[in-house]
């Protein structure tokens, strides 16, 4: 018997070791050999481990007994259980450990092959990337094709200047806000009528491990907690029945056309917004109308709201009315889903006063949460709360200035409603955006310069062209390729530089690969490329003349 601690750590000789006998409760009921297998015991030797073992023997014999006693599960019966379940092979845990492994496996695999698959959605691994990038991405369509939209609605309706404004002859002044109801989720439902009344999410991909972002969902979805900018996993588990349906580009930009064009056919006043929302001054409908401003401007939204349905086959729109575009966005969120609100000014400030501060202009995520930090909550709140204390949490006195008077139910910008002279056409790829060296840089480059080109030409104002801008993102972690975000262009630094260049210079691929080539990048370590057209502000000439 050791007498000293030195002696006490020291194993025992195998002469004075007891041998190992399993507990009798593992005996009864077979399980000697399965923690033996489990936990790779010798069972002709001892360990102070296994006299613990035998100790709890009687606990894990127990609860043997009840897993006996309960029904079997499903996981017990999976096919990954039962095809590794042969006679003759390892007993009890064992099994379940080998099961376990082997589900994890698969997960493993499921993943790399994920990995695989992202990694091949770049511009360095997919030749094809750019020229397929604004057909399948959502940001790509909404910031590329919106002007391109409203511009085939102004020529369809051949309306190249904006009249002056109606006079209010006394009155007060109608504004609409025309904001298209989950307009990607009711083209969805147009195109396959048997999701009409579903809880229905339009996403990019809608597999089970998916996890894209959504877009637009029906108001079925949004009963369950479901919104726009949810993570689509986060949304199965709030709704389970919800059911994906994917983009669809071409009928969005056609059910807007048909949209705002019946905007346009009621009054020439339209400011445009979004390819689903818009501004229009309906002044002079109004008071046409009914010698009420409410009253007319429920006539006019009606009449303008079928219009909208029939024109677009069944896409709902609601309007919002009011004296401004502040208050009229006001009343469109209690107009929805699929109606008509008027606020008189008085009834406009008392609402907007309950609404959330950041449901004024200028107000992101990140001035909410300082605003939220100091007790803001509302515009009520703002309006409550000293100018020192807010300057104090955001600093720039223009911002705030500008959210006070917001908060007040004054828009802090003057409206203007003629049609801004355009300044500029580019294209731009920031996502998936990798390039192994310069030859495949200067592809690159060349084919967003054609996409904007060709946007310049259906624009028509090609020819105003007098200079050539690029905007290149460089990162800041190294040229390894690894983000935070997958294929995103992660923390960068963001480049931008202009160039003389009219369209007499000569071809213009040529000009933007020589202006790239004098910058001097490092092309693996870009991760984004815009190049725009900066147009000259002299009017553009007719169409079909050079």
């Amino acid at each position: 018997r050791p007498t000293s601690q030195k002696d006490r750590n020291r194993p025992l000789p195998s002469r004075h070791r007891p041998r190992w006998e399993p507990h009798r409760s593992l005996r009864e009921f077979g399980l000697e050999h399965a923690i033996a297998a489990s936990l790779h015991i010798d069972q002709s030797t001892t360990s102070c481990a296994a006299h613990k073992i035998a100790r709890y023997a009687p606990s894990a014999a127990i609860k043997q007994r009840k897993e006996k006693e309960r029904p079997p599960s499903r996981t017990a019966r999976s096919p990954i259980v039962a095809a590794r379940e042969t006679p003759g092979e390892e007993h009890g845990h064992a099994r379940s450990f080998r099961a376990l492994d082997s589900r994890q496996e698969s997960v493993r695999r499921s993943r790399a092959d994920t990995q695989v698959m992202a990694q091949q959605r770049t511009t360095a691994n997919d030749p094809n990337y750019l020229d397929t990038f604004g057909s399948t991405s959502r940001l790509a369509f909404i910031g590329g094709k919106r002007d391109e939209i409203w511009q085939e609605v102004f020529d369809t309706n051949e309306r190249e200047v904006t009249p002056p404004r109606p006079p209010t002859n006394g009155r007060q002044r109608v504004v609409f806000h025309i904001d298209m109801d989950c307009f990607f989720a009711w083209v969805a439902i147009l195109a396959n009528p048997s999701l009409r009344g579903k809880p229905v999410a339009v996403c990019h991909s809608s597999g089970p491990s998916s996890n894209s972002e959504i877009s637009s969902c029906t108001y079925e979805a949004r009963k369950y907690g479901v919104h726009a900018g949810m993570w689509l996993q986060e949304a199965r588990r709030k709704c389970p029945s919800l059911v994906t349906a994917p983009y669809d580009f071409e009928a969005y930009s056609s059910a807007a056309v048909r949209a705002h064009s019946c905007v346009l056919d009621a009054t020439p006043h339209v400011k445009a917004v979004s390819i689903d929302e818009c501004y229009a001054d309906v002044t002079h409908l109004v008071h046409e109308a009914s010698s009420s401003d409410e009253e007319g401007a429920r006539i006019v939204a009606e009449r303008l709201r079928s219009n909208i349905l029939a024109a677009t086959g069944g896409c709902p729109a609601s309007i919002g009315s009011a004296e401004s575009c502040l208050l009229a966005r006001v009343a469109t969120r209690l107009a929805k889903p699929d109606g008509h609100r008027h606020l008189s000014p008085e009834d406009a400030r008392s609402e907007l006063a309950r609404q959330p501060v950041d449901s004024l202009p200028g107000v992101g995520r990140k001035t909410r949460e300082k605003l939220e930090s100091i007790g803001v909550e509302t515009c009520d709140d703002l309006l409550r709360t000293s100018v020192t204390r807010v300057r104090e949490a955001l600093g720039g006195t223009k911002l705030i200035d500008d959210l006070y008077a917001s908060a007040r139910g004054i828009d802090p910008k003057q409206e203007t409603w003629e049609r801004k002279p355009r300044r500029s056409v580019g294209a731009q790829c920031s996502y998936g955006f990798r390039c192994d060296d310069a030859q495949q840089f200067g592809d690159l480059a060349a084919k967003l310069t054609r996409q904007a080109v060709d946007r310049a030409e259906k624009l028509n104002v090609f020819p105003k062209v007098v200079k050539i801008g690029l905007k290149v993102w460089v990162t800041k972690d190294g040229n390894s390729g690894a983000c935070k975000g997958g294929v995103g262009h992660g923390r960068c630094d963001v480049l931008s530089r202009t160039r003389n260049w009219r369209p007499s210079a000569g071809d213009v691929v040529e000009a933007v690969r020589a202006f790239i080539s004098d910058l001097r990048l490092d092309p693996p370590g870009v991760r984004g490329l815009g190049v725009s057209l900066i147009l000259d502000d002299a009017p553009a000439p007719p169409r079909g003349q050079p």
